[in-house]
């Protein structure tokens, strides 16, 4: 019986001699896990928006020749298509945005208001893949309801780069009063409305509308937030985009 007992002490002498994992080493992996863990979620999103100019504030500058026996002035309306970045810190949020705004304005006649009104000095425009190349950046604030829907607003800044131009018909003129800028302008008689001449006439172009190859771009924004448990979100958002605008903004969010 001495031989048994004597191997048994030994075998447990070894199983206490092998090093066995601590609650402290655990722990500090389990610490060392969660500092790599982001205290924040990021978005990719796809975006798309109408913009357009209210014909009451137009109406301050040009006249709309409503019931006139002149053709109607056109909508400034556009959309834009494009893609944004957000980083979502608690209720910050970062939005980093580049989009293309395509016109959807057509050729129309402008007219400018005079006192007295004169319906025949205005100018027909015709948009010639005209629209703009859209970057910026918005700050957000997110005001939690519960965690999947919030109500959000916040301003930015971008710029928007011209594509295209704006070719324009000016009134007819009288070569003999020296005052032509082009020489497009003399086809027709003088005083001819810029519409007989580009519709009627057939007159060629007196060159594009002047406008600045670089403008800045204002945002105010107004919206809601839908939250698909952290791997997916919703934006449905109106504001100011230079233009007013209404739109959304679909992705996914890690």
């Amino acid at each position: 019986m001495t031989l048994p007992l004597l191997m048994l002490a030994l075998h447990t002498a070894r199983a206490e001699d092998v090093p066995v994992a601590s609650d402290a080493a655990t722990e500090s992996t389990t610490a060392i896990s969660a500092q790599k863990k982001r205290n924040y979620l990021m978005e990719v999103n796809f975006r798309g928006r109408y913009l357009f100019v209210p014909d009451s504030l137009l109406d301050i500058w040009y006249e709309s020749h409503a019931g006139e026996a002149v053709i109607d002035r056109p909508k400034i309306e556009a959309y834009s298509l494009g893609l944004d970045f957000v980083v979502r810190d608690k209720q910050a949020n970062g939005i980093f945005y580049a989009e293309y705004v395509s016109s959807l304005i057509k050729p129309g006649y402008w007219d400018d208001r005079d006192n007295p009104p004169d319906y025949e000095d205005g100018s027909w425009i015709e948009p010639e893949m005209f629209g703009l190349v859209l970057i910026g950046a918005n700050y957000a604030y997110e005001i939690k309801a519960n965690n999947w829907f919030s109500v959000m607003v916040g301003a930015g800044l971008g710029i928007g780069i011209k594509t295209g131009q704006l070719v324009e018909w000016e009134p007819g003129e009288d070569p003999s009063d020296g005052n032509s800028d082009n020489i497009d302008v003399e086809c027709g008689t003088a005083g001819s409305p810029a519409y007989a001449r580009a519709l009627e006439l057939g007159c060629g172009d007196d060159g594009a509308v002047k406008v600045p190859s670089v403008i800045p771009v204002v945002d105010v924004n107004l919206g809601i937030r839908f939250n698909i448990n952290d791997h997916a979100s919703i934006r449905l958002e109106g504001g100011l985009h230079d233009l007013i605008y209404g739109g959304a903004a679909v992705g996914i969010t890690f």
